[in-house]
């Protein structure tokens, strides 16, 4: 009997096949962001159905549908059951919109016109050291998002919301609060970390500090986890002041979004709020060296061509916080993709 044929390269293929592979993995990216637009994952629960009914579903034409559902399937993301039939598979599960951990919202932020626009401005930015938002949309990522698109702002916070559930129970299981009664969440959105770090700590209280756009999902969330009674909203401005005083200051993907020069800004604002025996935790990617694979050199792409922020090594983060006095403790890992970058106060605070 033939062997049956692959196209999928595996390492031990051609150079060439393998570069092949890679430079059509956009088009498989953004497969996915329009299948996770679309909702056909919510499509496919009660099982594997016809492509034509699919696609009458959805209003999009059924052909081109099958072709997009057949690349998707051979990279493993939904299953074609039988020919022309298309069933979901343990990855597009995750493009439900009502399945714990769902990635919808972030496959489709990821494809979403605006964003995928910046993208094809690398080269741009590779020449020029500087992000390429404003030069495609006339402003800067976050201003463009809450201020001329709230409705991409809002889709922006989900999708980050939706990856934090990727990180947020490892975070939650390594991070140590075993001394601190009141813990400020830096940045914290909707407070989806906060309302976990509380559940497992029922005696702590906590703050939840953001702009007044960042905060708009925060009393559903911390409602519907029986934490709201704890928590002291505030708005305001990290970049200007962070008006907080607190045993622990925790910071999730906010660092990474900056400069160092922004970032700095930042940490010194949460170093002047930090009574002496406090300690600032910043959940964030760690660049590893050298070759090894680490998806945090993949996002340091997307924050030199969006935002202009990014992803950071060990030693760059024991810089960057000392240009703020403040000493790098340690780094604790986590069972997931981030670490958790722990420091304190150089000298008693003035």
């Amino acid at each position: 009997m033939e062997t049956p044929r692959t196209d999928t390269p595996t390492d031990s293929a051609p150079p060439a096949a393998l570069l092949m592979a890679t430079l059509c993995a956009a088009l498989v990216s953004q497969a996915v962001a329009v299948a996770a637009t679309l909702g056909v994952a919510d499509r496919l629960v009660g099982g594997a159905r016809p492509v034509d009914e699919i696609a009458a579903d959805v209003g999009v034409d059924a052909g081109a549908l099958g072709r997009l559902l057949r690349t998707l399937a051979a990279a493993g993301i939904f299953s074609e059951s039988t020919p022309g039939s298309f069933a979901n598979s343990p990855q597009s599960e995750l493009l439900r919109s009502d399945v714990p951990g769902s990635l919808r919202d972030i496959s489709t932020w990821v494809g979403v016109g605006p964003h995928w626009e910046v993208y094809g401005r690398m080269l741009d930015a590779v020449r020029s050291g500087a992000p390429q938002w404003e030069a495609v949309h006339g402003s800067e990522l976050f201003p463009f998002l809450f201020g001329s698109r709230p409705e991409l702002g809002a889709l922006f916070n989900r999708a980050m919301a939706s990856f934090s559930t990727t990180t947020i129970p490892a975070v939650v299981a390594a991070m140590d609060l075993s001394t601190a009664s009141l813990v400020a969440d830096i940045g914290g959105g909707s407070g989806h970390l906060l309302a976990a770090l509380l559940e497992r700590h029922r005696a702590m209280r906590g703050v939840l500090f953001d702009t007044a756009g960042g905060l708009d999902g925060a009393p559903a969330c911390l409602a519907a986890h029986g934490v709201a009674e704890r928590v002291t909203v505030a708005a305001g401005d990290f970049a200007a002041a962070v008006p907080v005083v607190a045993d622990v200051y925790v910071l999730k993907h906010v660092i990474h979004d900056w400069n160092d020069e922004r970032a700095e800004t930042i940490l010194r604002n949460v170093r002047k709020a930090m009574p002496a025996h406090a300690r600032l935790l910043l959940v964030e990617m760690v660049i590893t060296p050298g070759n090894l694979p680490h998806f945090g050199k993949i996002c340091d792409l997307d924050m030199l061509v969006s935002v202009g922020g990014r992803e950071r090594t060990a030693e760059e983060f024991r810089s960057l916080l000392a240009s703020a006095g403040l000493s790098m403790v340690r780094i604790v890992p986590t069972a997931s993709i981030v670490s958790i970058v722990e420091a304190v106060p150089d000298e008693p605070r003035v």
